[in-house]
């Protein structure tokens, strides 16, 4: 009988015990309990628990303090990484290096400004080189640069490659070049590789700033900022009928052409030798950016305006100064 109440006394503290660990390790904090509560003969094993407790309590608390520590080392990396990234897209590239100062100068002119840029001659390289420094210069820096070689065996799909695909009944959703460059910059090079029904999508994008993707019933407006490229002269390619007459119209005060290396634009010697010279005098360019800006906005002078990052009053003195008539110039 004794043994009997005894084993019950046993169960007791044992359940009264296991109770107790399971409302610690749901957060909770009951009353503790004594050695009084505990038998005797209990009290070794008891004991043994709680040193064993105290002992996992504290594994976990260095668990806890090593993981704090490597999600702080993680995210210390991740910043350094980001800062090397940034710095890295500061460095001017190889053949940016060979730009005279003057010509560089010229180049930012277009680059902090929103307009389209069509950039003709010198080498495949050289071009996707101005364009990644007009990108890096410009207000869209932040967004995404994505380019597009309309002359790679991969272009063959131009249409959905450029323009993307809407989903319908056994077909995909797909972004093209243009929505995945929203908020950024797109650079298409090889303009005159592009068939003619393509170009005609380009052109409806230039004026209307918005893109119809194949299946699509409704369009889709995006903001980005196009860096056209192309190793023949405009004009030939026009006479040529390899780019579309409207085309060449919406691009014609976009132009910036590279030049042999051995004449500047005044004939005189090149200040760099063995690189294309952008060559496009200080004035002409900011005539052609202003003139590019008010083609883009349909002639309205306050779009134009914001589109160059310049005020309302700074926009109308440079129209006087430059004499720019703008009825010539809306849509």
């Amino acid at each position: 009988m004794q043994e009997s109440r005894k084993d019950e006394a046993f169960r007791g503290v044992i359940e009264a015990l296991v109770d107790y660990l399971h409302r610690l390790a749901n957060g909770e904090f009951p009353d503790k309990i004594t050695e009084a509560d505990i038998p005797e003969d209990l009290i070794p094993l008891v004991r043994t628990a709680a040193l064993l407790g105290f002992q996992l309590e504290a594994r976990e608390a260095r668990r806890e303090q090593v993981v704090r520590g490597a999600r702080r080392e993680t995210k210390r990396l991740e910043r350094e990484i980001a800062a090397l990234k940034a710095e890295i897209a500061r460095r001017p590239e190889r053949f940016e290096l060979a730009i005279p100062a003057r010509v560089r100068e010229r180049i930012l002119v277009f680059a902090r400004t929103g307009v389209d840029v069509l950039l003709v001659g010198g080498s495949s390289d050289e071009r996707s080189s101005v364009a990644r420094m007009i990108h890096r210069e410009s207000r869209r820096s932040r967004g995404e640069l994505v380019s597009f070689f309309a002359g790679s065996p991969e272009a063959n799909d131009v249409d959905k490659e450029i323009f993307g695909v809407e989903r319908r009944r056994g077909r995909s959703r797909s972004l093209g070049a243009l929505q995945r460059a929203d908020g950024g910059t797109l650079f298409l090079d090889e303009l005159s590789q592009l068939n003619l029904n393509s170009q005609a999508r380009l052109v409806r994008f230039l004026k209307n700033r918005d893109l119809l993707p194949l299946g699509a019933t409704r369009p889709v407006r995006v903001n980005v900022r196009l860096v056209l490229g192309m190793s023949e002269a405009l004009a030939a390619a026009v006479q040529s009928a390899r780019v579309r007459v409207d085309l060449a119209r919406c691009l014609g005060d976009r132009v910036i052409e590279f030049v042999d290396a051995s004449t500047d634009a005044e004939g005189g010697p090149a200040e760099a030798s063995g690189v294309g010279n952008l060559a496009v005098a200080r004035a002409e360019t900011e005539v052609m950016v202003i003139r590019a800006a008010l083609r883009q906005c349909a002639g309205n002078r306050a779009a134009a305006a914001r589109l160059l990052g310049i005020s309302r009053e700074g926009f109308r003195q440079k129209v006087k100064r430059y004499a720019i008539v703008i009825e010539g110039l809306m849509k």
